[in-house]
């Protein structure tokens, strides 16, 4: 029976106490110069990081009140109030708890996962400058991946370049290259623009989220992560990587529009602009699934639905038709001839994706 995700964190407390320690002593100093008066600008601009990490990573290793403590200590210091000491004290007195419960359970720890070699195994890189991130990606993953860990934008962009992992988790604020431009650099790269990438980020403004999916990034998710959040996130977006999308319309922003939605969420997507391209294609990819429309120029739909049909090698391919012809006859036309599923022009790109993601056998977890 495999470990649940919480159970794959537990053996991390260790090295979360060292690490809680280190910071602890730092807030600590910190509330004595909080109480001796203000705090000199750079040591408030280092707290500020600091709380930053620690709201971070607090719930993901079951301390959620660091987590709300930190992230008030963070939000007042970016604005400047004053008086600090009482939300210094609160984060203090919740890093206090929390290390007296892992020394606690330290006593009797539990056993670590037993973790199999790495060879021939997939890579997952994993880029955050906290190590307590970087160290629960890890144990949540390690068991079936070769999890590669940087510390900062430009050493996972390496990692990326040299090991062309399955999967990249990333953070958006981190030293010399931000995720949002680890990104865009992947997506501008010949074999690494369908690499599914998950930001792992505090940043959660609409503007960040948008700012960062128009990067290319294939999923978002807010710190602190709930380790069962993340593994299920992972899981739907590997079971899709390894499948092709054939997009055949002759309006190019109908086509730019369904490539994006499909390519973030996590499929390798090839486009078409008539009929004769669409079956070239086909035959030439073997793709998973294909969305065509039916007016198209040269081979319209039909055409080359009945051609896929009579090809042994594409004669299975799920095919769903985009129309604005909706009378009852044209639509059993189309099925009669062997569509897959039939939407009606002007149509929802969400439910497009649906509808191609239940043919795939790839939906969404619920």
């Amino acid at each position: 029976m495999n470990p649940s995700p919480e159970d794959l964190i537990k053996p991390l407390r260790g090295m979360y106490l060292a690490q809680l320690r280190e910071r602890t002593t730092t807030v600590e100093a910190f509330l004595a110069r909080c109480r001796a008066g203000a705090a000199p600008p750079g040591e408030a601009s280092v707290m500020e990081g600091l709380a930053h990490k620690l709201a971070g990573s607090g719930t993901t290793y079951g301390f959620p009140l660091i987590t709300r403590t930190a992230r008030a200590l963070e939000e007042a210091l970016r604005a400047g109030a004053e008086p600090l000491a009482p939300l210094v004290e609160s984060l203090h007195h919740a890093c206090a708890q929390a290390l007296l419960l892992i020394e606690r359970d330290s006593a009797d720890p539990a056993p670590h996962a037993e973790v199999a070699a790495t060879a021939s195994k997939p890579v997952i890189v994993a880029v955050d400058d906290d190590p307590v991130i970087r160290g629960a990606i890890a144990a949540l993953f390690g068991r079936d991946f070769e999890v590669l860990a940087a510390g900062d934008g430009s050493e996972g962009l390496r990692l990326v370049r040299e090991r062309a992992p399955r999967l990249v988790l990333v953070d958006e604020t981190m030293p010399n290259m931000t995720g949002v431009e680890l990104v865009k650099a992947m997506r501008g790269e010949a074999g690494r623009e369908d690499i599914p990438v998950i930001m792992i980020t505090s940043h959660t403004r609409p503007q960040d989220v948008v700012r960062a999916l128009d990067a290319g990034v294939t999923d978002y998710i807010a710190k602190p992560f709930k380790p069962e959040e993340l593994a299920v996130k992972v899981r739907d977006l590997l079971r899709r990587a390894g499948k092709t999308v054939l997009i055949a319309d002759d309006d190019p922003a109908i086509r730019d529009l369904l490539a994006y939605k499909f390519r973030l969420a996590g499929l390798r997507v090839l486009s078409a602009a008539d009929g004769e391209e669409a079956v070239r294609i086909a035959r030439e990819y073997r793709p998973h699934l294909a969305v065509l429309d039916r007016m198209m120029p040269g081979l319209d739909g039909v055409a080359v639905l009945r051609t896929l049909r009579e090809d042994p090698a594409t004669r299975e391919m799920p095919v769903i038709f985009l129309t604005a012809m909706r009378q009852e006859k044209d639509i059993l036309e189309g099925f009669r001839i062997g569509v897959s599923d039939y939407v009606i022009k002007p149509f929802m790109p969400e439910e497009v994706l649906a509808r191609g993601l239940r043919l795939l056998g790839v939906e969404e977890a619920k």
